[in-house]
């Protein structure tokens, strides 16, 4: 992936998440798991980030920096955030988005958001028609409950093996198990056709 491309889905995937846009600190600061500290340095480093996205690890920060790559989406996103979402939001944007800012519940993958519901909505459209799953939404937080086919979206759709890696961190027990049995029915069709 491309700087400007790397730096432009982050920025959008923090928006959405509910980042704080800091115009005294020229950044956009959002809070992030423990868990998702190895994955935010990872992709700043592949994508050769690092002069405009910082982490400070006490606090659990993240902060990505105002420059030449994102100032177009914060300039339309201050506009009118639903029709910003609406013509800038693509499945690369949503799987990091869910990654970044999902969380395992009892019954799925709790996601934090914008406080807009109609925003909201407009994420949930697009989660549904862009990644094949549907999502939840509530005031501040979207809901997907049926992770295994999140995951197996994630791998149909090749979206990368470190966020299929995040994605499929988020299965519990039962669904690790229908997954194997999944693969290793598609295994038993693939060899019989191999036979054939």
């Amino acid at each position: 992936m491309n700087i400007r491309k790397a730096m432009e889905d982050l920025t959008v995937s923090v928006l959405i998440g509910g980042g704080e846009v800091c115009r005294n600190k020229e950044s956009i600061i959002f809070s992030y798991h423990p868990s998702k500290e190895q994955y935010l340095k990872q992709y700043i480093s592949i994508n050769d980030l690092s002069l405009y996205v910082r982490i400070d690890r006490k606090s659990q920060e993240c902060s990505v920096m105002f420059n030449s790559y994102n100032s177009q989406i914060l300039s339309k996103w201050n506009e009118n955030k639903e029709s910003f979402v609406n013509a800038n939001i693509s499945q690369d944007i949503l799987y990091l988005f869910i990654i970044l800012f999902g969380k395992r519940q009892l019954e799925g993958i709790l996601i934090n958001c914008q406080e807009s519901i109609v925003t909201n909505r407009s994420i949930s459209y697009f989660i549904h028609k862009l990644i094949g799953v549907l999502a939840i939404p509530n005031p501040k937080t979207l809901k997907i409950l049926d992770v295994p086919n999140l995951l197996l979206s994630a791998i149909n759709k090749e979206i990368g093996l470190s966020e299929c890696v995040e994605i499929a961190n988020y299965l519990n027990e039962s669904e690790k198990k229908y997954i194997t049995r999944a693969i290793n029915g598609a295994e038993r069709q693939w060899r019989s056709y191999e036979m054939a």
